[in-house]
């Protein structure tokens, strides 16, 4: 490290030494408090004025030409100035540092004593010190790092004081004064290419490699010599740098991820236990869940809330930065490129989310039709919600929907009613009766409560938060294979499914504990066979009678009803039934495989659940409804012709 430091130092200094007329410093005038460059020449030219009028305009020339670094006339200004006035010490030092650099050291010290003699001032002494340092002999290095110290309290805003300060620091390995010097130097210019220098090397000396390397190239942009740029940067700055980057990143990284596999390995390990401990309650016939399960649920969900806090964490930083993103891409757009891009942009983004999300929506439609059900049309219905939702302690559904899916949903999405949706499919209508139904409606309502406990209900909320930021993304057409936010939601959610399994498994099975209670048993049963049913085979029943339809075999028929099938395709449902019954549950099921689940409602006490008529007989206009869903399915077919 010394010796590299030691490198550098030497390099800059002879850099700065042998230096030609066009790196003369240039004197700015700063806008700092205190005697200002500016406030000194007021001073200056008022005391020449009182001298000497004829020397005033010319000492005025040779300023603006020393500035613009136009050397050799400010030289030639400066002299002329002298001739008029010959003990003029602003005329003396001036002139004494365009010498230096001009390596006419003789005439140089000459000049800068006498000045100094004439007027023992910090910007005279710091004059004098630019000069002995300049010069580089061992002696005059050392006067001239003393007089540089001197002056720079009395001249912190001269420039020539404080790079005489900063050669001395450089010179003398002294880093908290070339901080200093550095500091006055961009202070009074920041667009100093030597004192952006000098600042890469204090930044070495600190081993600061990122602020070393921004330094030097900053130094590189604002003129100084590509060459000693590049040598400085080459000689393990840039590579400790790209180290130093990589490794905070790095740090960055396992600061995310350590602690988010941390809470997932306790998590899993924590699942893996309380499935353990649920077992015997769930598959077997203990009465209650073990003791243990009682200590180490709370701990549990403790842990899944902690993953849940890091999802949306990680959800976060992915979508603000993109949001800001794309605000810093419209905000160029329209204020540097003009409207046509910002133009472009929008069409970008009506396309990529209005558009493919319309499009989308439209080929949706083939499957998902929906009709609402009004209070008036199934009042017996909306009383199992209300009654269920008030039982259960939680929102009822603000609408209810009958689509041409399996299921029985119970959402928390809320749509323009303000509140969850309750979705009864056709396929379980088909297959349920109203006991049935009413049944399989408290059961989710009891699910969205968390059957009593907070915990379970916020473990619910959460997940179906995520499931319906999921389906938001994929309803919108916004799952596309480049999105981050949609690979970070798959992922957040798959995440969260798996530490869950065990919550999920003992609040499903709660619920199913009071369901049993309130609607009987065998209703719960009958609910849960309905919809094993639907599920194998409600779509090859649409299937089969929709693509006879289509093949004009016959006229629509009742799709959404119960016709019979063919013997060969009832068979294949019957086998697919016959699968889902003889299947056990796996350590990823939230809730129990219906075999397991039908044993575990018949151990619990029967409660009041007389059964009742068919659940199409609570909608007034069930026909109507069956054959509204037949009509427009083929329609949206034909529309958007698929292959069956």
């Amino acid at each position: 490290m010394a010796g590299f430091r030691a490198g550098l130092i030497t390099l800059f200094v002879g850099l700065l030494v042998g230096c030609a007329p066009t790196t003369r410093v240039v004197l700015p005038v700063p806008e700092t408090q205190g005697e200002t460059e500016a406030e000194y020449r007021i001073t200056t030219l008022a005391r020449l004025e009182a001298i000497s009028l004829e020397a005033r305009p010319v000492f005025v020339q040779a300023l603006d030409d020393d500035d613009n670094l136009r050397i050799d006339a400010a030289r030639a200004g400066y002299e002329r100035t002298l001739t008029l006035v010959p003990d003029f010490p602003d005329a003396l030092r001036r002139l004494a540092v365009i010498e230096a650099d001009r390596r006419l050291f003789t005439a140089a010290e000459a000049h800068a004593r006498k000045a100094e003699s004439i007027e023992a001032t910090g910007r005279t002494r710091g004059a004098l010190a630019y000069v002995l340092l300049t010069k580089g002999n061992p002696a005059d290095r050392a006067e001239g790092s003393q007089l540089a110290q001197n002056a720079a309290r009395e001249a912190a805003y001269d420039k020539v004081t404080q790079t005489a300060l900063m050669r001395a620091a450089l010179a003398n390995d002294d880093l908290a004064t070339l901080d200093h010097a550095v500091d006055a130097l961009l202070r009074i210019d920041p667009n100093d290419p030597h004192a952006h220098f000098a600042a890469g090397v204090a930044a070495v000396s600190r081993q600061d490699w990122e602020a070393a390397e921004a330094e030097f190239i900053e130094a590189r942009t604002l003129g100084l010599s590509k060459s000693v740029v590049e040598d400085a940067l080459n000689d393990g700055v840039s590579v400790k740098a790209a180290a130093s980057r990589a490794l905070k990143l790095a740090l960055v990284v396992g600061g995310v991820l350590v602690p988010i596999g941390a809470v997932v390995v306790i998590g899993r390990l924590l699942n893996k236990v309380m499935l353990r401990l649920l077992r015997p309650y769930l598959i077997d016939t203990a009465e209650a869940p073990a003791r243990p399960a009682n200590v180490i649920r709370p701990i549990y969900h403790g842990a899944i809330l902690l993953a849940a806090l890091m999802a949306g964490l990680l959800l976060a930083a992915v979508v603000l930065p993109l949001a800001y993103l794309v605000l810093q891409v419209l905000w160029q757009s329209l204020f540097n490129c003009g409207f046509p891009l910002l133009f472009l942009a929008a069409g970008l983004v009506w396309y990529f989310m209005i558009y493919r999300r319309d499009r989308h929506n439209a080929r949706v439609s083939q499957s998902a039709l929906e009709v609402v059900v009004k209070p008036e049309d199934a009042p017996t219905v909306w009383a199992f919600s209300r009654t269920a939702a008030t039982q259960a302690g939680t929102q009822p559904a603000a609408t209810i929907l009958i689509d041409t899916e399996a299921g029985i949903t119970l959402t928390g999405m809320k749509l323009r009613s303000g509140g969850p949706c309750l979705r009864i499919g056709t396929g379980a209508l088909n297959r349920m009766s109203q006991s049935a139904l009413a049944a399989e409606i408290f059961r989710l309502y009891t699910v969205r409560a968390g059957a009593g406990s907070r915990l379970s209900r916020i473990v619910v909320r959460i997940q179906a938060f995520l499931a319906e930021h999921r389906q938001r993304q994929i309803s919108n057409g916004l799952h596309y294979a480049f999105s981050p936010v949609w690979h970070v939601t798959n992922q957040c959610s798959s995440l969260f499914n798996k530490l869950s399994v065990a919550a999920l498994l003992e609040l499903n099975a709660r619920a199913d504990v009071l369901t049993a209670r309130a609607h009987g048993a065998q209703n719960a049963i009958a609910a849960l066979t309905a919809l094993v049913a639907s599920d194998a085979g409600h779509v090859a029943t649409l299937a089969h009678h929709l693509r006879a339809a289509l093949s004009q075999e016959m006229p629509p028929p009742d799709s959404f009803g119960d016709a019979p099938l063919p013997v060969g395709e009832q068979a294949e449902i019957d086998k697919a039934i016959a699968a889902e019954y003889a299947r056990t549950t796996t350590r990823d099921d939230a809730i129990l495989a219906p075999r397991e689940r039908i044993r575990f409602l018949q151990r619990q006490p029967e409660g009041d659940g007389a059964s009742r008529g068919p659940a199409w007989a609570l909608f007034a206009d069930a026909a109507a409804i069956k054959q509204a869903f037949t009509n427009g399915l083929v329609s949206s077919y034909h529309r958007y012709p698929r292959p069956t």
